[in-house]
């Protein structure tokens, strides 16, 4: 009789902690879903405008020149941002200053560093679903470091080692899978040598393709 009970008490303990690790590991799984929602929605999510501005002072701005109110008292550590809000600008003591956003209606395209009206920083390309596109490195107004393009999928197609806008350093291209499809070094935007991760031997057509910008499979045709 004893045993019995106790044996009913074990089982009950057993099903009470296993409902626990179940409430835990949901609770987890859920976690983490709101946090990546959260990293996306963050990104993608229209920022404040603190000021609507004509199209010609936006054009203005992004040319360099400065923002003023009104009373003539220059714009700063505010964004300002066009009537149809196409363009959101940081600005700080009257300059472009800051980040860039760029939409298409309420579809984010770009989020663009600026810093003293010049490039500096991150330039980021969307799909229209909201995940990258094109992911670039600005230093003064030029490409400087290493730039990336992924696939619809999320997963990496293309990296570009940049220097003051001319490919320096190794090109690597990927396949649908993931996995590196050829390797291609660069000097001052020329290519050097071409490594396919299949042994495949790049020939001089292949050389050309990739010199301007294209893609090869290889692959004997």
């Amino acid at each position: 009789m004893l045993n019995n009970f106790l044996s009913s008490i074990k089982t009950v303990v057993f099903i009470f902690i296993g409902f626990i690790l179940v409430f835990v590991i949901i609770a987890s799984i859920t976690g983490n879903s709101d946090n990546n929602s959260k990293k996306t929605t963050s990104l993608n999510k229209k920022p404040w405008c603190d000021y609507i501005v004509s199209d010609n002072i936006i054009n203005n701005v992004l040319k360099g020149q400065t923002v003023r109110l009104d009373n003539g008292v220059l714009v700063d550590n505010e964004t300002v941002c066009d009537e149809k809000i196409q363009y959101i600008l940081s600005i700080k003591h009257g300059y472009l200053n800051g980040k860039v956003w760029k939409y298409n209606g309420s579809i984010l395209q770009s989020i663009t560093e600026y810093n003293k009206t010049e490039k500096n920083g991150s330039k980021l390309l969307f799909y229209n679903d909201g995940n990258i596109y094109k992911q670039f490195s600005y230093k003064n107004n030029k490409l400087n470091g290493l730039s990336k393009e992924y696939r619809k999928n999320g997963t990496i197609f293309i990296e570009i080692n940049y220097k003051n806008d001319k490919r320096n350093g190794d090109n690597l291209v990927y396949n649908d899978n993931g996995k590196l499809l050829y390797k291609a070094l660069f000097t001052n935007d020329k290519v050097q040598s071409i490594s396919c991760a299949n042994g495949y031997k790049p020939t001089k057509n292949d050389y050309k393709i990739i010199q301007s910008g294209g893609i090869i499979k290889c692959v004997n045709k």
